[in-house]
């Protein structure tokens, strides 16, 4: 584990206080000032009910009563709105910036590491524990503020009043943070279980979501129900758990709460307008304490939420990314040398037996270069060591006479326009899919290489497709992701299977027009398929 992420409460309002210094001071000066005016309100109190006694005052008491609680509402509507702006809009932007952190690391964090990531617990990362976050900048750094003050200045206004009297009113009071302190560590327990639980209920939606298909055609639906079902009981149960201890504090602290009022009422001695202001001064004292309560309960969140944030954030199992000097259009390069060139390349997934042993090839500028085998011969592995989505061993691979391993990862992946075995296709429009790297035009001529230029597409750019571009058949989704690729101006194209599902006829036209256009291009091509008719348009092809 990260040393910094065994401290994440203090790790964030660090961050809280080095980014939004100016909003914290102001916005604590608002609460301050509000507090202080509450302060004084019972003394006025006081005064006036004494005065009771003295009619000739009578007027002159009612009338500054009056005046300081309007003054009073006046401040605390001024100043509320103040901290609000100050402090929970700082805080707020805290998490906004939280979760740009979160879509860096997610982008920079390695594909070995990432694949093994659930997506539940991701989300539950993005969403609910930047929430919690997010509630302890906020609410929690307002109650804490709110809390220290009136614990200090509330004791401090009653002994001042009544000392003999403060004393023995405030003694049950002090029982509350005990309470607290002895319910804090069940909470943050029961936080971490729930979060976890959280993580793993979303796993399991999103493989039935996505596998809806599969479950419905074993008729799994039942057992999936029932499992989903289950898991959600379980949630509901230690929510449920967290719940009952978080309420515990309530009671507890009106127990003792009105055990103190009971003694102030029973005290004998005392003017009316005494009584009365020590009855004021308790019951606000009742919301430090809760407040105090509230900001324990927001930090133990925080700080559950903060670790886990942290040990991913702080992975150092990354991609090298660095600034590029050069755009991909100006690419040079060395001629007469091969831009491609594996030289006895071996690779594993793991320590067993290589999938890659001993390759060896060249690819020259322009050349269409088709890759052939059998099932699991690490064709598609070769595109992803190209595109260093895994390491691959020095002195093995390079690109422009250049070791990959030499590379950052956005440096070697500005060569290569990629089609993936399994395309992927985002939740939006067809053009919003394909204006990745400039604007598209209405007659791209991407779209008649790759055929979207008939009716089936024509009528269909501007309508919003599903996740993973559910509404579009296989075939018609390689077909997009064809026309995304070629439309990036990179020097070389890796083709991954890219018309595994589209129908004879259509392939042959695709690849006719490729064929065609893309050499006027001067493009390299790595073309893997098990189609040896599509291998037909590769000028060679390797055996693996």
């Amino acid at each position: 584990m990260n040393g910094r992420s065994s401290h994440p409460i203090l790790r964030q309002l660090i961050f809280f206080w080095k980014n939004y210094k100016k909003q914290i001071i102001i916005g604590s000066i608002a609460i301050l000032s509000i507090d202080i005016a509450e302060l004084y309100l019972p003394l006025l109190l006081k005064d006036t009910v004494d005065s009771f006694s003295k009619p000739s005052l009578m007027g002159h008491n009612h009338n500054s009563l009056i005046k300081g609680l309007l003054l009073v509402i006046l401040l605390q509507v001024f100043g509320r709105y103040i901290w609000r702006i100050a402090l929970s809009k700082s805080a707020m932007l805290a998490g906004a910036e939280f979760r740009k952190q979160f879509a860096f690391k997610s982008f920079r964090i390695s594909i070995p590491k990432m694949e093994y990531k659930k997506v539940g617990d991701l989300m539950t990362l993005a969403t609910g524990d930047i929430e919690n976050m997010r509630f302890a900048l906020g609410p929690g750094v307002i109650s804490i503020i709110d809390a220290c003050f009136y614990c200090i200045a509330l004791p401090i206004a009653m002994f001042w009043i009544a000392p003999d009297l403060a004393w023995k009113v405030i003694l049950p009071i002090v029982f509350i943070p005990v309470v607290v302190l002895v319910l804090q560590g069940k909470i943050a327990a029961q936080s971490q279980k729930v979060q976890e639980q959280i993580g793993k209920l979303g796993t399991l939606t999103q493989e039935m979501i996505s596998g809806v298909r599969i479950i419905k055609t074993y008729g799994l639906e039942k057992k999936i129900s029932e499992k989903l079902n289950s898991e959600s009981h379980v949630l509901n149960r230690k929510q449920v758990e967290m719940t009952q201890t978080q309420a515990r504090l309530g009671p507890s602290m009106e127990f003792f709460l009105s055990t103190s009022i009971v003694l102030l009422f029973s005290s004998t001695g005392y003017s009316i307008g005494t009584l009365v202001a020590m009855q004021r001064y308790l019951q606000k004292l009742l919301w430090p304490l809760t407040a105090s309560a509230m900001a324990v309960i927001y930090f133990q969140k925080g700080k559950s939420s903060g670790k886990e944030f942290y040990q991913y954030v702080d992975d150092q199992d990354v991609e090298d990314i660095k600034t590029l000097e050069k755009p991909s259009n100006e690419i040079m390069f060395e001629k007469k040398i091969p831009i491609i060139e594996a030289k006895n390349l071996s690779f594993s997934y793991s320590d067993s037996k290589p999938l890659i042993h001993n390759l060896s090839f060249q690819i020259f500028e322009g050349e269409w270069v088709g890759f052939f085998g059998s099932v699991g011969s690490g064709k598609s592995t070769i595109l992803q060591l190209l595109l260093k989505f895994y390491p691959v061993n020095r002195g093995q691979l390079f690109v422009n006479n250049k070791d990959v391993a030499d590379y950052s990862v956005n440096e070697i992946r500005e060569f290569f326009s990629t089609v993936l075995q399994d395309p992927y296709l985002f939740q939006g429009t067809l053009v919003e899919n394909l204006n990745f790297s400039n604007e598209l035009q209405p007659l791209d001529w991407s779209m008649s290489v790759s055929g979207m230029h008939e009716h089936e597409f024509l009528h269909r750019m501007d309508q919003k497709l599903g996740e993973r571009g559910a509404g579009l058949s296989g075939g018609q989704k390689q077909r997009v992701a064809i026309a995304r690729a070629i439309r990036k101006k990179s020097p070389i194209l890796l083709l991954d299977d890219p018309l595994s599902s589209v129908d004879i006829n259509t392939s042959k036209y695709v690849l006719q027009k490729m064929s065609v256009e893309i050499r006027k291009l001067n493009k390299t091509v790595i073309f893997i398929s098990h189609h040896e008719e599509h291998l037909s348009y590769c000028d060679r092809v390797v055996k693996i």
